[in-house]
């Protein structure tokens, strides 16, 4: 409680902006759970980057590389990161 006074939260700029205030602060008991699983920081497969009218062959690319490396198993998490807001190109990655 100590460190959110002391951080003033409710003087930001960008919380006031948006609407944010902490005016009322709650004490809760809590706790901090382990992982359920083993988390390693460095990627399974490299980095790899395509064009946006290639996302199809750079997603087989992947599938194939990841089942190579994982002897079979599939990835449990594949981040994409998609250049603009190009609707056509998030609905051909979601049907893939």
């Amino acid at each position: 409680m100590d460190t959110i006074r002391h951080n003033a939260y409710d003087q930001d700029p960008y919380a006031k902006e948006f609407g944010i205030k902490s005016e009322k602060l709650a004490s809760v008991e809590a706790r901090i759970l382990p992982a359920p699983w083993e988390f390693n920081p460095e990627p399974v497969i490299p980095i790899y980057n395509a064009e946006p009218e290639q996302v199809e062959k750079a997603l087989e690319h992947v599938y194939h590389v990841s089942t190579t490396k994982m002897k079979g198993k599939g990835l449990e998490l594949l981040l994409a990161i998609l250049p603009d807001n190009n609707a056509s190109l998030y609905g051909d990655l979601e049907n893939l």
